[in-house]
């Protein structure tokens, strides 16, 4: 049942059941509402019911207080719990004011404690005030304490002041601490200066230090010249020092060209050293080209040097082959020396097939030789199959030969089961052989169990095949953790007599 002071504009909400009881709705997750409007139709207050018709918390209060300027924009808030008493809503203030240019932008917040005085917030400022040139076209931004001083923000500054193009890109943005100065903030820099050829493309960019000299950014340059094709992509990026002079980036050229076939459909790219002549680069070539399919993804990839001949890169191959699924999903993929001949990548296989389920899971992976027959990698198995009940949960693994028979892994096992709860963590992981049946591995055990408290393991025990505590080949049977704020702090191990061992399984109280 609803009440309305005008048309849109709700007074009061109640679900009820078929003894007229009151409930909760289904949706909503509350029982009844109700709310004092003003003559504009804005919330000035509203509590929120349960079925019992008290107050309720939801979303982190049970009464919200509203007020509004002129133009229906909300310029304070405070928020409430069951006994009317102010709530912080998961951050440090219970409340919080406002204020709007014409634009519409929010110029300045402040937050507040139940004391009715400034406090500051999580992000450690109590107050912040902006400016702007138009709608969402920022200017400056400062923060300040609860005296209302300058405060310096979690990413390292305490003011900002951006320069402007005539589209409203920032070309220029500088960083202050609280004395006014520049300072190198968490991005890296004091100032980043920009050149734009629209929104999403720059043209220049360079980085500068607190006295505003140039400085490099993640990488040895300190500025980058950017050209950009039809598509909008990036078919030429050249990196200079701090004196305007090529040189080279951290992966061992100064110039990068692309050509494209439509937007990030990439055909080829060549690196260039400081002198305009190509170069090889860190990853062993100086050019590498690609042939697309009709989606657009890459086909062939080819690796070229300075003669033009096919050069092995550091990843071990002068050529990589894909087939893609039409969710854009590798199915295939292989790899070729600079004879276009077959090569291993550090294992035994020269290519491999891949399946996947709806949740974009690999669930078959199967391994080749040069011959295109199924080979047995370093692991032992000449292909996997995986199941999952939702996106990275895997329920099971079985791992097969040659012969497509299912197959023991040098560690004793031929596939792996896992119990998951409801969150998708393994409560239990357990072995079994080539028939289905519980193994036990070499490191010990058949089965290891996990138990979680707030959802970090504390608990690890080592089982035999029929479930029994026992120890691993280490002789430890269970490992218990211990986290602060999350983070684990420390483990304890236990043999099968409940002895506190090392991480060796050895006895730490011999004597006891």
């Amino acid at each position: 049942i609803r009440t309305y002071q005008a048309k849109d504009q709700l007074l009061t909400e109640a679900y009820y059941g078929l003894n007229d009881e009151l409930v909760t709705g289904k949706k909503t997750g509350y029982a009844r509402i109700v709310r004092e409007l003003d003559e504009a139709g804005n919330i000035l207050v509203q509590y929120t019911y349960g079925p019992d018709d008290k107050l309720i918390s939801l979303r982190g209060y049970a009464v919200i207080r509203r007020r509004y300027d002129e133009k229906k924009q909300v310029v304070y808030e405070a928020w409430f719990d069951e006994n009317e008493e102010p709530v912080t809503k998961g951050n440090t203030y219970v409340a919080y004011e406002q204020a709007y240019d014409a634009y519409g932008n929010v110029i300045f917040e402040k937050y507040y404690d139940a004391q009715g005085k400034p406090v500051k917030c999580k992000d450690g400022y109590a107050s912040v005030r902006r400016t702007y040139r138009g709608k969402d076209e920022l200017l400056t931004l400062e923060y300040f304490d609860e005296d209302d001083k300058p405060v310096m923000f979690k990413d390292g500054y305490a003011s900002l002041i951006q320069e402007l193009d005539d589209a409203g890109n920032p070309t220029v943005i500088t960083y202050y601490g609280t004395e006014g100065k520049p300072v190198v903030a968490k991005a890296g820099y004091a100032q980043i200066r920009r050149t734009w050829a629209s929104p999403k493309q720059v043209t220049y960019e360079a980085w500068f230090d607190a006295d505003l000299k140039p400085m490099p950014y993640k990488d040895l340059y300190t500025s980058v010249k950017r050209e950009f094709d039809e598509f909008g992509n990036t078919v030429t990026e050249s990196y200079y020092d701090a004196d305007g002079n090529p040189t080279l980036r951290k992966s061992g050229y100064a110039e990068i060209r692309r050509v494209y076939r439509a937007y990030e459909e990439m055909l080829s790219a060549a690196y260039y050293g400081t002198d305009g002549n190509k170069i090889i680069m860190n990853l062993g070539y100086c050019l590498k080209t690609r042939e697309l399919d009709e989606a657009g993804n890459t086909a062939v990839e080819t690796y070229y040097g300075l003669d033009g001949e096919t050069v092995m890169s550091t990843s071990g191959y002068a050529q990589i082959r894909k087939t893609w699924n039409a969710n854009k999903q590798a199915v295939h993929e292989a790899w070729f020396d600079t004879e276009l001949k077959p090569v291993a990548l550090k294992n035994t296989y020269v290519a491999l097939d891949r399946d996947y389920d709806e949740y974009g899971n690999v669930v078959y992976e199967a391994y080749y030789d040069a011959q295109g027959d199924p080979v047995l990698s370093k692991e032992g198995y000449a292909s996997v199959r995986r199941t999952y009940r939702a996106k990275k949960q895997m329920t099971q693994a079985r791992y097969y030969g040659t012969d497509g028979e299912p197959i023991l892994l040098p560690d004793g096992y031929a596939a792996v089961e896992y119990e998951l709860d409801s969150k998708g963590n393994v409560t239990r992981e357990s072995y079994c052989d080539t028939s289905g049946s519980p193994v036990l591995i070499k490191q010990g055990y058949a089965s290891i169990s996990y138990v979680y408290k707030d959802n970090l393991p504390v608990s690890v025990n080592y089982l035999d095949a029929e479930g029994v505590p026992v120890n691993n080949a280490k002789g430890i049977s269970k490992v218990e953790m211990v986290y602060k704020n999350g983070k684990k702090t420390g483990e304890t191990y236990y043999n099968t007599d409940g002895q506190e061992v090392n991480e060796n399984g050895e006895l730490l109280h011999p004597d006891a």
